[in-house]
This record gives structure tokens, sequence and C-alpha cells, in this order.
């Protein structure tokens, strides 16, 4: 599936599930069960995708078969098109509780983010390596009703054969939603590094999601559940490439060169690695793997063994 990911396209990923891929390739999936549908995130906005998702829904029998819309969590790129499914159907729109702060002030969220990378480019990381991440997606007015709900479980209402897990880690209010030994991740999961926002929960989210055969992830197309634990141990790998990197006193700049390599050599997904940093840092300061040097620009170094990573994160 992933070698057809381009926006505006519909695909048949299994006989009871199509997919409509919006801008930034994400996938917003159409479940069939029984005489119901799901739709499991909302993609980014366009006009035209919404139109396409109409037309798909009403090939699959209208939207009196939606019992329900869960958004797998709450950045803009998975509910761009919510407002457009409300005005169409009345099937309750889930969010977990957790992300409800994005959907009520989305601009919070880019302005933390805005502020993380001029952090960055303050301590020696190229701004030409940051530019990009310039798109201002805002969820505008929050006029439609949306269902939150906390807790670590959700079975939404006529969907016996569904569970909602919350799986955070991503952000706080990620969830996955199961559906036998599947199960539909959003962000959580991916073949390759993706955001983490708190790396402990997001460890705790792989591990009880790698008990599913599937993912069927947002950005990534289908991929196996033997990718939940080998993620972790990649995150697991990058913390001790840090600590490494700060057996001598080193810049924030001199981490991410000494652990990812050459900014520039990464294109877009350098702001990835770049915010991913922040939060790997910020974990290892927390559990007294390395301590700051009160310098300008500042340094970090490393005062405890990579070895006694596997304590802290069980």
């Amino acid at each position: 599936m992933s070698s057809r990911l381009k926006a505006g396209n519909i695909l048949k990923v299994k006989p009871f599930c199509q997919s409509l891929v919006t801008d930034w390739k994400t996938c917003l999936y159409i479940i069939s069960l029984g005489s119901q549908l799901l739709l499991v995130d909302a993609g980014v906005y366009r006009e035209e995708d919404l139109k396409k998702l109409d037309k798909l829904v009403e090939k699959l029998g209208g939207w009196s078969r939606v019992s329900a819309v869960i958004l797998t969590h709450g950045h803009a790129d998975h509910t761009g098109l919510a407002r457009g499914i409300a005005e169409k159907c009345s099937a309750p729109i889930y969010l977990h509780e957790g992300d409800r702060w994005m959907m009520e002030d989305y601009e919070r969220y880019l302005k933390q983010v805005e502020v993380l990378l001029e952090r960055a480019v303050k301590w020696g990381f190229p701004r030409s390596c940051v530019e990009y991440h310039g798109a201002k997606w805002s969820q505008g007015r929050l006029d439609y009703e949306l269902t939150f709900w906390s807790g670590e479980r959700l079975r939404p209402a006529e969907l016996e054969a569904v569970e909602v897990l919350h799986t955070p880690g991503h952000t706080a209010g990620s969830c996955s939603v199961a559906v036998g030994d599947i199960a539909f991740t959003g962000d959580a999961v991916a073949d390759i590094s993706v955001l983490s926002s708190d790396l402990e929960q997001h460890i705790k989210s792989l591990k009880l999601l790698s008990r599913f055969r599937e993912f069927y992830t947002a950005h990534y197309g289908v991929i196996p559940g033997e990718t939940a634990l080998k993620l972790a141990d990649h995150y697991l790998e990058r913390l001790e490439a840090v600590i490494t990197a700060t057996r001598s006193p080193s810049t924030f700049y001199e981490i991410f060169k000494a652990v990812y390599g050459e900014p520039r050599n990464l294109g877009f997904r350098a702001v990835f690695a770049l915010r991913n940093l922040f939060t790997y840092l910020d974990f290892l300061e927390r559990h007294g793997f390395v301590e700051v040097m009160e310098e300008e620009p500042p340094k970090w170094r490393s005062v405890r063994e990579a070895s006694k990573l596997r304590e802290v994160l069980g």
C-alpha cells in the first residue's frame, strides 16, 4: 500500500477496509463492519477530498451507515475533514481528552513547536533545515460536536467488534483502534522513528500494541506487528547514542550531528529528528543520565551509564 500513497487516491486496503489519502499522505480509513461503517481519522482538509469521501461513503451505503468516527489524535493532518463529516452524519466523533486542548487552541500547539525550533536555531541548528515546518495548519473554529473520552479503553456503541485503546506517546491523547488482530494506529507506530512527545509513555504504548498482527498506519501503509517492539528498541538505541555523544560536554547541535549526521542530508526529516532530540534530552535529564552545564550555548554531559536505561524503561 505505501508505494501507492498519493494525495487524492482511494485505495482498497483489505476486503473490509478502504482508505482515502489526503495531503501529507495521511490515510483516512473506512472500515465495513456488518451493516455499520467506522471512520478512523479525518485527514487534511481539502474540498476535493471531502467530495471524494462523500462519494465513497455513498457508494458503501450512505452516511446513515456510519456509526462512529475515531480521531487517533489531535494533529491537524488527522482532523481536517472532521467538520465536513459532522455536517453529513450524526455519528459521534471521538477524540481522547488528552488532545482536547489542540482542538480548542491549535495555534498554541504551533507556537510550542516554533519555540522549540527557535531554541534549536539559537543553539546552532541551521535555520534552513527548520523553515519547511512553517505550514500554518489551523483547526479553525471548533463549531461541531466532539465526544471526548478518557481512560485506557473505549467501546463505541453499536460496534461490538471495535475497541479503542489509549496509546499515548506521539501525543498525550493518541489512541489506536483495534479490530480483531489488527490495529489502526494513527502515528503511534511507524517503520521508522516518529515524533514522540513522551518517550516513557510511547514505549509503554508500543509494548501494549505488540500483540497485534498488523498495523494500519496513517502515513506508512500497512506494517507488521513486530514493528512495535522494533520501534521501542530504536528509541532505546537513540537514547544510548545521546549518552555516548555527551561523554564529553557537547552542544545541542554537536549531539544532533553525532546521533543523526548532518541535518542538511536528512531533508524534511531533520525537523522530526530535532524535535525527538528534545524529547530524548528531557527524558535523560529527568532520570539523571545527563546534566546541563550552564554555558552559552548550553552543553550536556553524561553522568550515568547507558546500561541502566532498561531498568528505567522496564
